[in-house]
């Protein structure tokens, strides 16, 4: 089928990641990364790779040994590629930070106040932020990301509790990163603000433990059966849905991520008993669904990272489990990871040597 018949979903766009290592150098940046760039991507690196072998590769019901092994390679690759084709780090802006802590503040007042579920607070935050980013209004795109990261981190309440100093100081440092990360690190992957946001509140985490001020809650009753494997195609939804809304309608990726978080996880929370696993599946998709086209260049590559988000959650265990932002962290790994399964595919020199495999073939049909 010729491009010019394909689905307006599946038509690629401008960049990928294979053509901003490949056709365009660097995108036109001197040099390897800057030290700040790499230390903090090496940052990103170690938490998500600490992450991974917690949650997969070491718990004893996590994906099978191999199928990790895979998807931790391709992982590696991402994490290089994305590095390397990072924008120089800008400075820092107090504003971010003050709006992360705003948020996070408001979504703990709904989560621990006013009872709500912690994603629909999360998702009443990302609304509010995304009404205020929309064109011609008071916040750009890097402030809602940073406002975003602030609920994520606000979302601490059922497995992992933490006084509300010690919520609100792990905002003001995801506020900061996010200030430093979002328009250069990585730039373009799904998932990096719940990233910053389980690095954050992970290292405050720590602190609080090492000074015996946590509280561990209850925790979430676990779906079996075919309602727990739902989770698989459900993210893979939540991904395309929230591309399409970005690519397609134009909304911000804030306001596409929470409205229709907003929408599937408050039923989900009113007409599911203990449906907390499928409203999180579905939360967590919307991340992967936010992958720019320099990354994931369309929808056929935003649904494939969907679906490895959702086999990644699936078999999330491990001593991980119920920190807040894993979920984003999740996110970023399948969008790193098919990113560099798509830079091996769509590689100029990939694609010339499967044309001429193509053409061979069609010569030799030819002649018989």
């Amino acid at each position: 089928m010729s491009a010019d018949h394909l689905s307006p979903l599946f038509q690629p766009e401008v960049r990928s990641t294979a053509s901003v290592l490949h056709e365009e150098p660097w995108q036109g940046r001197a040099g390897l990364p800057s030290p700040p760039v790499l230390l903090l991507a090496g940052m990103l690196a170690v938490g998500l790779g600490f992450l991974y072998v917690a949650s997969f590769l070491m718990a004893s019901d996590a994906l099978p040994r191999a199928t990790a092994v895979v998807i931790g390679v391709f992982l590696v690759a991402g994490i290089g590629i994305t590095t390397v084709t990072s924008l120089p780090v800008g400075r820092l802006r107090a504003g971010d930070a003050a709006l992360a802590v705003a948020t996070a503040a408001l979504t703990l007042l709904m989560a621990r106040d006013m009872g709500m579920p912690v994603i629909v607070a999360a998702s009443c935050s990302a609304i509010i932020i995304g009404v205020m980013a929309l064109p011609g209004q008071v916040l750009d795109a890097n402030a809602a990301g940073a406002g975003y990261t602030g609920a994520f981190v606000g979302m601490m309440s059922s497995d992992v509790m933490l006084g509300t100093a010690w919520v609100l100081g792990a905002a003001l440092l995801a506020g900061v990163l996010w200030s430093l990360i979002g328009p250069a690190v990585w730039d373009g992957v799904g998932g990096r603000m719940g990233a910053v946001a389980y690095l954050s509140a992970s290292g405050v985490y720590l602190v609080a433990d090492l000074v015996g001020d946590v509280r561990d809650g209850g925790p979430v009753p676990a779906l079996t059966g075919m309602a727990h494997v739902s989770v698989v195609p459900i993210g893979c939804a939540a991904a395309l849905v929230t591309w399409v809304l970005i690519q397609r309608a134009g909304l911000p990726f804030v306001l596409a991520s929470g409205l229709t978080s907003l929408a599937v996880c408050g039923v989900v929370a009113l007409t599911v008993p203990h449906g907390a696993s499928l409203a999180a599946a579905w939360f967590g998709g919307t991340f992967v669904g936010g992958v720019g086209t320099g990354r994931l260049p369309n929808a056929g590559w935003v649904g494939l990272a969907g679906l490895v988000f959702g086999l990644l959650t699936l078999h999330f265990s491990g001593p991980l489990a119920g920190h807040v932002g894993v979920l984003g962290a999740t996110a970023t790994i399948a969008c790193l990871a098919v990113g560099a399964l798509e830079w091996v595919v769509l590689a100029p020199p990939v694609q010339r040597r499967v044309a001429r495999v193509i053409g061979r073939r069609h010569a030799r049909r030819a002649i018989v």
